[in-house]
């Protein structure tokens, strides 16, 4: 059941986000080609600017309202007029959840790519990457770090905090639908609520890592922290990351499988 619930949402998401993926990657080029005639004739430089900023806010609003889709077809599909259907379906409400989730996820990392792609479109030239990966390198190098494990975090805390980020408004959006009038207002403020506590529990965790070892802090106050002391960063961060999207999506399975209220 997950795999159709799957395919369902992904149709779904991708009618409203491929318009702006083909978009975001047509702009690069076009913007490419404005700057061309930019550099020929100089009346072309307000074009090229204008287009330029278009293309800025393109990439920006891949993520944006690839976000906002994601939470739209949450609400839209679990608490709106679309809840009465879904929720007959012979279907846990982890595994509805779930597909939202994937689905998402899905859709973030064609983002990525899309964005990838339009900037190699509109700035790539041979040879133009080189000195960033030898910077990067050296980076690494002078700091020993390991390279992998670094860029390996870093791809993990990206989804990571997407996942995460989803999962509040999820929670939010549940809280929200307990109510009978407002559920949209309640859910704002239900998620402030959320945002507020996970931000506190975060804290309180981190300066409690914190505090059991206390040369981490003198470590941190360097400019280049030690490769220990990074991945102890590493491991915290992680850890309580992990924490908070769990129980996001424990208590929102909890809420819809209890306390479903969509009147």
């Amino acid at each position: 059941m997950l795999g159709k619930l799957l395919k369902y949402d992904f149709k779904a998401m991708a009618r409203s986000l491929l318009p702006l993926y083909v978009l975001t990657i047509a702009f690069g080029l076009f913007n490419r080609f404005t700057e061309f005639l930019a550099n020929k004739f100089s009346f072309f430089k307000v074009i090229d600017g204008m287009v330029l900023v278009a293309f800025v806010i393109l990439l920006f609003g891949c993520f944006i309202y690839t976000f906002i889709v994601s939470i739209q077809r949450f609400y839209n599909n679990l608490i709106k007029d679309e809840g009465y259907l879904t929720h007959t379906l012979p279907v846990k409400k982890s595994t509805i959840i779930n597909s939202k989730l994937i689905s998402s996820m899905i859709f973030l990392f064609i983002s990525i790519l899309v964005v990838i792609i339009a900037l190699l479109v509109r700035i790539y030239t041979p040879g133009m990457l080189e000195p960033v990966f030898d910077s990067f390198k050296t980076f690494i190098n002078n700091a020993g770090y390991n390279g992998a494990l670094l860029l390996l975090y870093i791809i993990i805390m990206m989804i990571i905090s997407y996942a995460s980020n989803l999962l509040m408004f999820y929670l939010s959006i549940c809280l929200g639908q307990m109510e009978n009038e407002r559920k949209g207002l309640y859910s704002v403020v239900f998620g402030i609520a959320v945002y507020t506590v996970s931000q506190v529990v975060s804290s309180v965790l981190l300066f409690g890592a914190m505090y059991l070892n206390k040369g981490f802090i003198e470590e941190l106050n360097k400019t280049v922290p030690s490769a220990d002391a990074l991945y102890y960063l590493f491991g915290v961060t992680t850890i309580i990351m992990v924490i908070l999207p769990v129980a996001y999506y424990v208590l929102s399975v909890k809420i819809m499988d209890k306390k479903l209220n969509l009147e």
